[in-house]
C-alpha cells in the first residue's frame, strides 16, 4: 500500500511550504485491523527538519465507521513553524479609501510574523493566532503596521484531501500614531488578505498518504483537545 505513495509533497511552490510523511512505529495487523501510525512534519525550503517531539497522540474510542484518521495538533504546529521561518510575504493590498489605505497604501506590501502562530485544537476545532508587522513597499510608505489576526478554523476529508471547510478570521490593526488609532476601527477591509496565505494551502486540499483511488466517503468529525479525529467509509475507485 505504501510503496506508490509520494511521502512527500509540495503545499505552496510559490512559498516554497512541503510536508512529509514517514511511518513512526510498525504497522499493526489484526484480525479485523489495520494500524498504520504516521508522522507528519510541514517545513520550509528543501531540508526536512528533523522529526518533532511526540505530543498529543490522537486517541480512537469508536470503530463503527470502516476507517479513521487521527491527526494530532503538532501537524498544524509545524505549518506554523513553517510559515515563521519563510521570512517576510509580499501580498497585495486593494484600494479601499483615502482614510483606509493611509494606514498601507493600495499596492505590494511586505508581511513578517514577529512570532511563530499559536494553534491549538479544542472541542470547537482549530483556533490560529498570528502576529505580524505589516510594510507598505510603495514610494513614502505609511509607519510599519503591527497586526494581529485570530482564526477559527474546521477542516474536512474530501476523498483523500483535507479540505478547508470553514475560516472565521478576525484581524485587528495595532497601530502606534494618534491618526491610526482613530482609522483602525475601519481597516477591517485592508486586512482581509491575511488569511489567504492559509487558504492558498487548500485550494487543492492536502492530500492523506493513502493509495490511489481509495478514497474517504460520508465522513464525520470530532475535534478534542490536541487532536481531531475523522471517521468514514472507504470506497475504491477502479
Amino acid at each position: 500500500m505504501l510503496a506508490g505513495i509520494a511521502m512527500t509533497r509540495t503545499l505552496s511552490e510559490d512559498q516554497k511550504i512541503n510536508l512529509d510523511y514517514s511511518l513512526s512505529e510498525n504497522v499493526t495487523v489484526t484480525s479485523n485491523s489495520l494500524d498504520v501510525p504516521f508522522t507528519g512534519v510541514v517545513y520550509y525550503g528543501d531540508r526536512r527538519p528533523a522529526l518533532p517531539a511526540a505530543g498529543v497522540e490522537p486517541v480512537f474510542t469508536e470503530s463503527n465507521l470502516m476507517a479513521y484518521v487521527g491527526i494530532s495538533e503538532d501537524l498544524f504546529k509545524s505549518a506554523g513553524q513553517a510559515l515563521y521561518s519563510h521570512g517576510p510575504f509580499e501580498l497585495t493590498v486593494p484600494e479601499v479609501n483615502y482614510l483606509t489605505n493611509s494606514l498601507l497604501k493600495k499596492g505590494p506590501v511586505k508581511v513578517q510574523l514577529t512570532g511563530v502562530p499559536v494553534i491549538k485544537i479544542n472541542k470547537e476545532g482549530i483556533s490560529v493566532n498570528v502576529k505580524a508587522i505589516a510594510q507598505s513597499k510603495t514610494k513614502s510608505p505609511p509607519p510599519p503596521l503591527p497586526v494581529e489576526c485570530q482564526f477559527g478554523m474546521k477542516v474536512n476529508l474530501n476523498g483523500r484531501h483535507l479540505i478547508l471547510q470553514s475560516l472565521s478570521p478576525k484581524c485587528k490593526a495595532n497601530p502606534g500614531t494618534i491618526l491610526g488609532k482613530v482609522l483602525v476601527g475601519i481597516a477591517n477591509p485592508i486586512l482581509r488578505w491575511i488569511p489567504s496565505i492559509i487558504t492558498s494551502w487548500f485550494q487543492i486540499g492536502i492530500q492523506i498518504p493513502l493509495p490511489t483511488g481509495l478514497d474517504f466517503t460520508q465522513t464525520q468529525i470530532d475535534y478534542h483537545t490536541g487532536y481531531l479525529v475523522i471517521g468514514g467509509g472507504l470506497n475504491l475507485n477502479g
